[in-house]
């Protein structure tokens, strides 16, 4: 007799691990590891942070960094909003943000939410939660562009922007290739946004940014030019 894999009772089994571990979070009960980020204290668990990624796996070891002698690890340079979102996820695998960027003790728009989680997942080495932060902010800008201008919140787009151009290496294009269609949909909003033309005009990452809209812009309009409208059906043909 073959095995028959029960698919419904796996996800009811996962529900339940994940809402307990997510409750350990939040108890801190058992906590045998201390992460603390500004005035925001954790108590949490070596061997699910250990999990977590390489960094994390060597701050919980008892025998070499000063953490794994006190306990107790420091992220010194991080937000503490998305430090908490990190520190979530190595016991829940996930994140969440609703469109109203309502998280655990989150203030920032949605779309900074995902540039953050992304950022933070490559300096700790999360792969995976840096894979479901592309797919987030992707999912997210794409459902802009299918909304229309009017969804589309420029300040906090401008925000995201800073966020990808300060936090990743020129040559990580997963969030900077995201926000090209965007910028091309919407060119006309965003040059009247003082917010988005400010970036431009600035220095921001060297003027890599200000490289990147101009080589969109210009690649929209070569696009443009070298197609012709059909006068029968309107659509756009090739030369």
């Amino acid at each position: 007799m073959g095995f028959i894999f029960n698919f419904k009772t796996s996800t009811k089994a996962q529900d339940q691990f994940t809402e307990a571990l997510t409750k350990l979070f939040d108890s801190g009960e058992d906590s045998d590891f201390t992460v603390q980020c500004g005035n925001v204290v954790w108590k949490l668990h070596r061997v699910i942070l250990r999990a977590g990624s390489e960094y994390f796996r060597n701050a919980c070891q008892k025998d070499r960094f000063k953490a794994r002698i006190s306990g107790m690890l420091e992220l010194k340079d991080d937000d503490s909003q998305v430090a908490g979102l990190l520190l979530r996820y190595f016991y829940t695998h996930d994140y969440q943000v609703d469109d109203n960027g309502n998280a655990p003790h989150i203030v920032h728009a949605p779309l900074v939410v995902h540039a953050h989680m992304y950022a933070i997942a490559d300096k700790y080495g999360v792969t995976l939660l840096k894979d479901i932060a592309k797919e987030k902010f992707t999912t997210f800008l794409q459902d802009i562009r299918s909304k229309g201008a009017a969804s589309l919140d420029i300040p906090a787009f401008a925000t995201a922007i800073g966020v990808i151009y300060t936090t990743t290496l020129a040559s990580d294009r997963g969030l900077r290739d995201a926000i090209v269609p965007v910028m091309v949909a919407f060119e006309t909003q965003l040059r009247a946004s003082d917010d988005f033309m400010a970036l431009i005009r600035g220095t921001l990452a060297d003027g890599d940014f200000a490289v990147d809209v101009i080589d969109a812009w210009a690649d929209m309009r070569n696009a443009a030019s070298s197609s012709w409208s059909c006068g029968n059906c309107g659509r756009l043909r090739q030369p």
